[in-house]
């Protein structure tokens, strides 16, 4: 039975690409999650004796688990080190029926391969151009 207020991830829809070229990785994704950052400089006493506020910047990157599939029809690993470099938009929504993240993110290539007879699992972190937002699922 799920635990009342609170979110279980899965299943769920992790996709990159404009809508017309959509690139889902659901079936290969493990793991998804949003990791804010912020940085702040210190502070700065005036000749007035009053303090300005050191400078606030925001970031957030996107950290995605997955199942290496190289070598496979519509490789998601292949299509990473395909459009590298490029900024596209992401979406990730953890449950069905509930909030999306949305954003622009920089596509990174991924590890390839792992240990001999395994499936190998790698990770891929992707940088958000500016901060992402929240949507209903499907907007």
């Amino acid at each position: 039975m799920p635990i009342p207020n609170v979110t279980q991830v899965g299943p769920g829809e992790l996709t990159l690409g404009d809508p017309a070229a959509l690139k889902s990785f659901a079936t290969t994704c493990v793991g998804c999650k949003i990791i804010p950052a912020v940085e702040k400089s210190d502070p700065r006493t005036v000749l007035s004796g009053d303090v300005i506020p050191g400078a606030r910047t925001e970031s957030a990157t996107a950290e995605v688990k997955l199942l290496d599939d190289f070598g496979q029809t519509n490789s998601n690993t292949e299509w990473l080190w395909t459009n590298r470099g490029k900024q596209m938009p992401f979406r990730y929504t953890p449950k069905r029926g509930g909030k999306s993240i949305v954003g622009t993110v920089t596509v990174e290539p991924i590890d390839i391969a792992g240990d001999v007879g395994t499936n190998p699992e790698n990770t891929v972190t992707f940088e958000f151009v500016g901060m992402p937002t929240f949507e209903a699922a499907g907007a």
